[in-house]
């Protein structure tokens, strides 16, 4: 008989308090929010009132079907799941651009930490020389 370890994941989960939602989050993200363009996604994002992280996805119709555009959505749930510590202190929305059903899982990853960095760096930076 073989022992199996049990691994928690509770720590790699996206909880749903961590899922950005209501019409006047999104609306004040749109309207105050700084943009960042990659590859395959752009950004909308400022720093939140309070320490935590707030996120959610987009997937337009130009995106594809309804498969093709949840497949994108997990695409991004799951970067931002296995790296969600580089979106802590921040509201951020992150939207599909066509391009995401070309990239591979990789280059996806790699845009969205690239552009995720950026914040970070962008934030540290003191005010008038960002």
């Amino acid at each position: 008989m073989t022992d199996v370890t049990v691994i928690s994941m509770t720590a790699e989960t996206l909880k749903k308090t961590h899922i950005l939602s209501g019409r006047k989050d999104f609306e004040r993200l749109f309207r105050e929010g700084r943009r960042l363009y990659g590859n395959f996604v752009y950004f909308i994002s400022e720093p939140a009132p309070d320490s935590g992280m707030k996120i959610a996805f987009i997937c337009g119709r130009r995106i594809g079907n309804a498969v093709v555009r949840n497949r994108c959505k997990r695409l991004l749930r799951e970067v931002v799941r296995k790296n969600k510590t580089i979106f802590n202190g921040r509201h951020t929305l992150i939207i599909a651009l066509p391009t995401i059903t070309h990239g591979s899982y990789a280059a996806l990853c790699n845009d969205i930490l690239t552009l995720a960095q950026k914040f970070k760096t962008a934030s540290r930076e003191p005010a008038g020389l960002a």
